[in-house]
């Protein structure tokens, strides 16, 4: 299914205004480890901001290897040799309460002192959806759609709160216009393009972190008939008897 799991840092942040820590961030955490480990190799670790299942999803796509000691130097340089306290605002939510408790160790092991703040759901999307306040570093959320359009939603100057879905404020003129042109252009091929050009950009800026998508497994009984695999995260069960 096209979704997977990312945080979004806040540029509204002091210490997250600094590229370095962005980078450190996502340099610390071992994705790898969280498909094999918590997913039990039913999940893929991610690196862009594509969502998989769509035409410009480039599975082979890396931004930024697991490389803790890489991150520890990059904190350095930015200043915080003694360590850095940044809140992670997160929704109780099934397994990806797991995965941030992992994100939260490994920020620990390079010197991040992460605070944990769980929200009910519903109470945590009214949050996610108003934007973070500066106090906030990052929160998670998953989503993504079959078109790679998506990450128009995600990553517009434009599309910041209040009235938009970039929770962390991300702004770069240059991604914009890539967008611009990626919807309107006619040749799937250009656009496809245009796509994966603003995910190297918005990955070298390191403004999201993708962690990992859920290969969501699905087990029927043999009497089980007329289930179809969606190609968006929801499932039709109007179609769905039991002999």
């Amino acid at each position: 299914m096209p979704n997977f799991n990312y945080i979004h840092l806040n540029f509204k942040n002091p210490a997250l205004q600094d590229i370095r820590v962005r980078k450190a961030i996502n340099m610390a955490i071992d994705r790898e480890g969280i498909a094999k480990e918590i997913y039990r190799d039913t999940g893929r670790a991610e690196y862009g901001m594509l969502s998989p299942g769509t035409d410009a999803y480039d599975p082979d796509f890396k931004s930024y290897a697991y490389d803790p000691e890489g991150a520890k130097k990059l904190l350095e340089e930015a200043g915080h040799k003694d360590g850095l306290k940044l809140v992670f605002e997160i929704p109780q939510y099934g397994t990806g309460e797991i995965v941030e408790t992992w994100i939260q160790r490994d920020l620990k092991k390079v010197g991040i002192d992460v605070e944990l703040r769980k929200y009910e759901w519903v109470t945590y999307l009214g949050k996610w959806a108003s934007g973070m306040t500066p106090d906030v570093g990052m929160n998670e959320i998953g989503w993504g759609m079959s078109t790679p359009s998506w990450i128009d939603i995600v990553a517009r100057c434009d599309s910041a709160p209040p009235g938009g879905q970039n929770s962390g404020f991300y702004c770069n003129k240059e991604v914009d216009k890539l967008l611009d042109q990626a919807v309107l252009e006619r040749d799937p091929a250009k656009a496809k393009e245009a796509y994966q050009k603003v995910n190297r950009i918005v990955m070298d800026d390191a403004a999201f972190v993708p962690i990992v998508d859920d290969l969501q497994p699905i087990l029927l009984a043999p009497n089980v008939k007329g289930f179809v695999n969606p190609p968006e995260d929801w499932y039709d069960l109007s179609t769905v008897s039991v002999e």
